[in-house]
């Protein structure tokens, strides 16, 4: 039996959700409902910490990301690349 991965808010942040050793169908599923939830809290700024890894994870996210109107932009943190920027 598989061990369901925990995804959880940045205890220093909550603004940001940390996705690390998720697939990515997990990650997109806990995702959505993460960006919801920053939209209903008029959030404006939210993390993804998705890790560098292989990319997969990331490039999935990217993805997803440029599927949804409420993403006014997106960026790569200039200093942890393993990181999203996104503002709603």
């Amino acid at each position: 039996m598989r061990k369901k991965k925990k995804t959880f808010k940045n205890k220093v942040n909550p603004n940001a959700i940390d996705l690390h050793g998720n697939t990515v169908n997990e990650a997109i599923e806990r995702l959505e409902i993460f960006i919801n939830k920053s939209i209903m809290s008029k959030v404006s700024r939210i993390e993804i910490v998705h890790g560098k890894g292989t990319g997969k994870l990331q490039k999935s996210i990217h993805k997803y990301l440029d599927t949804l109107d409420v993403i006014s932009q997106y960026k790569l943190n200039e200093i942890n690349t393993g990181v999203t920027i996104v503002y709603l």
